[in-house]
This record gives structure tokens, C-alpha cells and sequence, in this order.
């Protein structure tokens, strides 16, 4: 019975990876919506059949102070500051959540050498540590998963591209392809800004270009979507090691969002079989 057990998950996993992966390359829009809608609702819901009191508190701040930010890149007409203050707002919650994983994760290689015994008990450390995983990791994909979203809505509320990404506006040299503002060499407040160009001959902020690029690690032209080489703006080793963290938080996407529903999916297979 063990080993019927083992095949159903073996081959639930299998066949899922399949469909996903058919359901990413043809639909990525709807796959998108539902990886999303899942990463807010699974989690919660399990949380709240669990009792988990501190992980529902800190949800819900999260999702009010988000969902104002959210709001502010879905509002027609879209402030001409707005994408610098959504981009500024999700590129400091990723870099938070990286340094809570970051702790997370050395604190259990702590605890897998040993170590804790010196500072409190091993299982207090441990669950600890785990927490602190969880959280930097669950919160990060759903950072860079809203990042997404609101970059498409604004730069389609925007007009500079259509809601399938084509191009819509020609922007002059002056204008930043992420928040519209003319006089790209200054930030709002009038203060001289480093400008970057790309090969495609878009510019844009310092700052604009590299929330694109760190949160969203978009290899492609905000404005043209034509692809480009956007490593060049992860120049210092923290900007390379925060664009390392966003391709790992993809790979967790699936760990977060699916795991959940593939084991439901195979209990459920087992309980007909009557494998339990």
C-alpha cells in the first residue's frame, strides 16, 4: 500500500508540473492571476485552521498597507509620481523580506551545526528560524507577484503600451519609460538623478529602472518590451545577490502556492483509493 501511495504522489507531481507548465507558455496571464490569487488566499486560510495568530496579524497589516499601494497604480488618472512611490515602496518590502529569509536561513544552518544549544533551546531556535523562512520567503514572492501586476496596469493606464504590451507611445529621450516625468535628469524634489538608456533607446531613473529590475528582474524594455541585458544595473554585489534572492523566490512560487494544492489533490486521490 506504501508504494501504491508513493506512485500517486510521484505521478500527481509529474502530471502537475506538466500542466502548469503547458498552462505558464499558452495562458501566462490567467496563470499569473490565479498564482497570486492563491499565494493571498492558501496561506491565510491555512493559518486560520491552524490558529496561527501571529501569521494572520502580520497578513493583514501587510495586505492594508498594500492594498493602498496597489490602488494608487490601478487609479485613472495615475499621478506622475505614482510608479516611483509604488516601485520605492515594493523594492524596500523585497529587501526586507530578503533579510528576514537571509536571518532565517542562518539561523537554521545554526541549528543544523549544533549550534543553538549556546543561546536557547535547539526546538524554540529551530521553529523560530523556520518562522522567520516562512516569512521572508512567502512574503517575497507575493511582493514581487503584486510588483508585476502594478507594473503592467500602470504602464498601460500610462499609454505607453496596450494591456498585451505593445507599444503604444513613442517617449522622447527625456521621458522615463517607468514613470513618465520629462525632466529625467532630476527626481520629484528637483535633485540631479543618475539616467540610464537602454540599447532600445529608452531612458529612465536610477531608481525607477532598478525597482524593475531588482523586484520584477524584468530582462525586457518597460516601454518596448524588447530584450535586453539588464545586469548592468546590478553593478554592486548587494544589487547582484537581491536579483539572485527574486529568481529563487520563483522557484518558492511553486513550494507556496501549488505544493499546498497538489497535496490536497493527492490525499484526496489516496481517500478514493482507499490508500489511508
Amino acid at each position: 500500500m506504501h508504494a501504491k501511495m508513493v506512485l500517486v504522489l510521484f505521478g500527481t507531481l509529474f502530471a502537475t508540473q506538466i500542466i502548469l507548465f503547458v498552462w505558464q507558455k499558452r495562458h501566462k496571464r490567467s496563470y499569473n492571476a490565479a498564482t497570486l490569487f492563491g499565494m493571498l488566499i492558501i496561506p491565510p486560510i491555512w493559518a486560520i485552521s491552524a490558529s496561527f495568530t501571529r501569521f494572520l496579524i502580520i497578513w493583514t497589516i501587510y495586505s492594508l498597507i498594500t492594498a493602498v499601494i496597489v490602488r494608487k497604480a490601478t487609479r485613472k488618472p495615475l499621478d506622475r509620481w505614482t510608479p516611483r512611490v509604488v516601485y520605492g515602496y515594493f523594492l524596500k518590502v523585497f529587501k526586507l523580506t530578503y533579510g528576514v529569509g537571509t536571518a532565517g536561513y542562518l539561523g537554521f544552518l545554526i541549528a543544523f551545526f549544533g549550534f543553538p544549544g549556546l543561546l536557547m533551546h535547539a526546538e524554540a531556535w529551530l521553529e523560530m528560524t523556520l518562522n522567520l523562512l516562512f516569512y521572508g520567503v512567502y512574503f517575497g514572492v507575493v511582493t514581487k507577484d503584486l510588483a508585476d501586476y502594478c507594473t503592467d496596469r500602470m504602464a498601460s493606464t500610462m499609454g505607453f503600451v496596450t494591456d498585451d504590451g505593445m507599444p503604444m507611445k513613442h517617449l522622447n529621450k527625456d521621458t522615463c519609460g517607468v514613470c513618465g516625468e520629462t525632466n529625467i535628469g532630476c527626481d520629484e524634489n528637483g535633485v540631479p538623478e543618475k539616467q540610464h538608456t537602454l540599447p532600445c533607446g529608452h531612458s529612465f531613473h536610477d531608481y525607477c529602472i532598478r525597482g524593475w529590475v531588482i523586484v520584477g528582474k524584468k530582462q525586457i524594455c518597460p516601454v518596448c518590451k524588447e530584450k535586453v541585458d539588464l545586469k548592468q544595473f546590478s553593478s554592486t554585489p548587494w544589487e547582484k545577490v537581491y536579483v539572485m534572492y527574486s529568481g529563487f523566490l520563483d522557484w518558492c512560487r511553486f513550494m507556496v502556492c501549488w505544493m499546498p494544492v497538489i497535496t490536497s489533490i493527492v490525499h484526496g486521490i489516496n481517500h478514493v483509493m482507499g490508500y489511508e
